[in-house]
């Protein structure tokens, strides 16, 4: 009975039927004994068939003899159990060995003689091979057709698996049409796709409502260099809110490692544009982290601004987006310090931003404003006004001056750091500052009353603060 079970029709046709390692004890025993050749071909059959039934190897000269045998059933399973593909492979054609004989020459690395049959196959039959089937170039138009072709799920779904395995460019806009979410890491790691091919298929995933963030695939092609920066900007508008929102990382992402200004400007633009807050806050947030790159800080100096921005007219006009919409500088530029770039200016950048015309008068004009805007902070504040005063030409932008900063000296309750920089502002040079304290200490001399003396008090206090931080 041991050696009738142990048969090939039993172990690779109807392997659920049989207590394996039960079946193997008793047949290891009998080999023991006699050393017959039939149970050694059982011992052997059942190790190939049973992934959990281990066995000695069986020397294959005791085997050899048995592909002569009388007995079909008995030959054929030594022919399974001595890889002979040339019998393996005539077996392909009759229907009652092709399952045992396929499963025989994929375990044998022979797989690729199985091209011409596999699309013949019933889905029962493909259950069992496509579960141990390499994936292998030969077989991929049979495994193309039998995902086009309709068979069971499971079998559809295996092939699909070989193909993802397989990993020929050819594929990949199938696979992810045929699920996005399994299979679109196998294809977006996938390094032979053209780059056209991999614009597609991200296309492909976005137009299907998968948000990139659910795909680590995806997201880390960011830095890659394979996506071209203006992929994001073309699509964007495109998808749905949760898609745009990972999007906009993805191009900050994109960003930071290319410095390109055409994606650098529309990230700028999601700011200025109508878009949801929470586009706008992302886009944010992705370029104050770049803007705050470790060690090579966006600051106000040429090289920083010309690395950041490419040249201080784009700068200033970011700048001033920023200055004259107290909204969005409350919003965002509060927390991330954007306006922190006032707070320590290069000599050499005085220049370039005098220079440039209507945006310089605008940038100017922005700094003013600075005096009223209540979102930004007031150390930020303050240095604007420092800056304002260094960048002050004309004799009309001086009278300006003094109409709109006067009144923060005369104002007891103005802080302490705005006007120590309408101070600043206000006399910029070494000797307008000493001048004026001349001035104040003088006044003071004069002031019979706390309530005279104490605004006067202030101002000196501040001004000499001013004198100080020169020096």
């Amino acid at each position: 009975m041991a050696l009738a079970l142990a048969r090939w029709p039993y172990t690779y046709l109807h392997p659920y039927s049989l207590q394996a390692s039960e079946l193997r004890d008793v047949l290891w025993t009998l080999y023991r004994a006699t050393c017959s050749p039939e149970a050694g071909l059982g011992l052997n059959l059942l190790a190939r068939q049973y992934t959990n039934v281990s066995s000695e190897a069986i020397p294959e000269e005791l085997l050899a003899p048995l592909l002569g045998a009388e007995d079909p059933d008995l030959a054929f399973g030594a022919a399974l159990a001595l890889d002979r593909q040339d019998v393996l492979q005539a077996a392909l054609r009759d229907p009652h060995k092709r399952l045992a004989a396929a499963l025989g020459l994929a375990r044998g690395g022979a797989g690729q003689l199985l091209a011409p049959v596999l699309t013949t196959m019933d889905d029962g039959e493909l259950d069992h091979l496509l579960l141990i089937l390499k994936p292998l170039p030969e077989l991929r138009p049979a495994l193309v057709t039998l995902t086009e072709s309709p068979r069971r799920q499971a079998v559809q779904r295996r092939a699909l698996d070989l193909l993802a395995r397989l990993g020929d460019p050819a594929d990949a806009l199938r696979l992810v049409a045929a699920n996005s979410t399994w299979y679109a890491n196998d294809v977006l790691n996938n390094l032979d796709l053209r780059p056209q091919q991999l614009e597609d298929v991200l296309t492909a995933l976005l137009d299907q409502g998968l948000d990139p963030s659910e795909v680590s695939g995806f997201m880390s092609l960011a830095t890659s260099g394979r996506v071209p920066d203006g992929f994001v900007p073309a699509i964007f508008r495109q998808v749905g809110p949760d898609a745009q929102l990972s999007l906009v990382s993805f191009a900050g992402q994109q960003l930071a490692v290319s410095q390109n200004q055409d994606l650098h400007r529309w990230l700028w633009s999601l700011i200025d544009g109508d878009f949801p807050e929470k586009i706008q806050e992302r886009a944010w947030a992705m370029l104050s982290g770049w803007y705050g790159t470790y060690g090579s800080a966006l600051e106000l100096s040429r090289a920083s601004v010309e690395r950041f921005f490419g040249g201080f007219a784009a700068f200033t006009g970011q700048l001033c987006v920023i200055i004259e919409n107290p909204q969005l500088t409350g919003r965002f530029f509060n927390s991330f310090r954007f306006m922190a770039v006032l707070s320590s200016v290069d000599e050499g950048a005085l220049a370039p931003l005098t220079e440039l015309g209507a945006s310089s008068e605008r940038l100017w004009q922005a700094l003013l404003s600075l005096t009223q805007t209540q979102q930004v902070f007031i150390p930020d504040r303050a240095a604007g006004l420092r800056l304002l005063g260094r960048l002050t030409r004309s004799a009309t932008q001086r009278n300006t001056l003094e109409i709109h900063l006067r009144p923060l000296l005369d104002d007891h309750e103005t802080p302490a750091d705005l006007q120590r920089g309408a101070l600043a502002a206000l006399y910029p040079s070494a000797a307008a500052q000493t001048a004026y304290l001349a001035q104040l200490e003088a006044r003071l001399t004069l002031a019979q009353t706390y309530d005279e003396r104490s605004p006067i008090e202030t101002v000196i206090y501040s001004l000499r603060a001013v004198i100080a931080q020169r020096q």
